[in-house]
């Protein structure tokens, strides 16, 4: 009889606890949500390559690159003027 009343008691007691809990819970739960969405906020802006100059990339299996840490000033890629560029014909089918 003494166990189940000191059960009930820490039931009781931690029924408290968890309402107690909750409205900080509340709170703390829309601030982590903003400091989740300003990280990935910031991975968009560094996931983001801009060229200085226009023209046609031309580095072949440039697709394989994809999920490699860059530093600022790394080769990603060959761009290369337009005009230079020849593009060969498609093999005729036999």
């Amino acid at each position: 009889m003494v166990a189940v009343s000191q059960a009930e008691d820490r039931a009781a007691a931690n029924k408290r606890d968890v309402t107690r809990a909750k409205p900080a819970q509340a709170v703390a739960r829309p601030t982590r949500a903003r400091e989740e969405l300003k990280d990935l906020e910031g991975l968009a802006t560094k996931r983001a390559v801009f060229s200085p100059v226009s023209g046609i990339i031309t580095t072949p299996h440039l697709k394989e690159r994809r999920g490699q840490y860059l530093h600022e000033g790394d080769l990603i890629c060959v761009v290369e003027e337009p005009a230079d560029v020849m593009v060969a014909p498609p093999p005729s089918p036999r």
